[in-house]
């Protein structure tokens, strides 16, 4: 196990699914007069379904791992079962319940209080500041992933992901623009050091994300040439080849730097194929972005009209989540175009 999680953080396209399926067989055959194999290949499994999806299977071995929990073994585990929750929770945008169980649950787990590990108290501050920047708050985004920075991070990719590339997009957010490319481009040298394939791909995608959408067309073409991403994002196309955080990251990129280069009907259809992946992974936040970033396609292609179309099933299902930060990125045309309709509709 530990192998293999030492593997998925260097291998750019892993797929630790055969090992896994072969820890069930041989932990099912085992379950009646030791379950130690079954528990900890779930947990594994939970690990990668999390970070490449789909989330509808995580559900159902967060139940399984639930149900070993029952029969009273493995007490001294019982803090991640509420990290498996939250981790459903905030891929389903249910945003509001993964902050209540990170928040009020888990701190009242006495495991949790009188034997913290390292990283789970990491990964709980990672997704504090995951759920902050949803929601559009980037002082306390900022704030929630401070003490990563401080620290000595785990070669985690959802911690080194909150610690580097969170903290930088809180930065951006706050008008600190330089300070965040400079932040992105010290978590692509630590990514290099340490071999860490998707950290690198993930800070990359960001920088040329920032850069074009602060009209910087030089330094993010300049970015994205050196990175390939074309290349990598035909590779994120690939059902489940990379991390979703690096997935959607390059649909993202790939969308603002078509916008700044005057190709909004490459933006457009750059950001229909993230729905389709969003979807096809479970990830309602993520079909949220790719909805904000159709809007802003059509809005150049097309015109205000079309694009409201889009921007208001966007509307909704940010509603159901309490989603704000996708909205807030989308650009000053759309802001005001949402800000006409705000003022006219009957809608609540």
């Amino acid at each position: 196990c530990m192998l293999l999680i030492h593997q998925s953080e260097r291998d750019l396209r892993f797929a630790p699914w055969s090992a896994l399926a072969e820890g069930h067989r041989l932990g099912r055959a085992e379950a009646l007069n030791d379950a130690r194999m079954l528990a900890i290949t779930l947990a594994l499994e939970l690990l990668f379904l999390h970070r490449y999806g789909p989330y509808e299977r995580a559900e159902r071995r967060t139940r399984e791992i639930e149900q070993l929990h029952l029969q009273g073994a493995y007490t001294f585990n019982s803090p991640w079962l509420w990290i498996y929750r939250a981790r459903n929770a905030l891929a389903q945008g249910r945003l509001d319940d993964a902050e209540r169980t990170l928040l009020e649950t888990l701190p009242a787990d006495t495991i949790y209080v009188n034997f913290r590990q390292d990283s789970l108290g990491q990964l709980v501050q990672a997704l504090l500041g995951r759920i902050a920047w949803m929601r559009g708050d980037a002082v306390a985004t900022a704030a929630h992933v401070a003490p990563l920075q401080q620290g000595v991070p785990m070669l985690l990719l959802e911690i080194q992901a909150g610690a580097h590339v969170d903290a930088a997009l809180a930065e951006h957010a706050l008008g600190q623009g330089a300070r965040a490319l400079e932040m992105l481009e010290n978590a692509r040298e630590l990514a290099d050091d340490e071999e860490l394939v998707h950290l690198g791909m993930l800070a990359a995608a960001v920088q040329v994300e920032l850069a074009a959408r602060d009209g910087d067309l030089r330094l993010a073409q300049t970015t994205a040439a050196g990175m390939d991403l074309p290349s990598s994002w035909s590779l994120a196309q690939a059902p489940f080849a990379l991390p979703w955080v690096c997935v959607e990251a390059l649909g993202r990129a790939s969308v603002q730097l078509s916008l700044a280069r005057g190709e909004p009907m490459a933006a457009l259809g750059t950001s229909q194929t993230l729905f389709a992946l969003a979807q096809s992974a479970g990830q309602r936040l993520g079909e949220l972005t790719a909805l904000v970033l159709q809007a802003r396609a059509v809005f150049s292609a097309q015109g205000p009209r079309p694009a409201m179309a889009v921007l208001e099933v966007a509307l909704v299902l940010g509603a159901e989540t309490g989603a704000i930060q996708p909205f807030l990125a989308m650009g000053a045309e759309l802001m005001a175009l949402l800000r006409q309709w705000l003022a006219s509709s009957r809608l609540p």
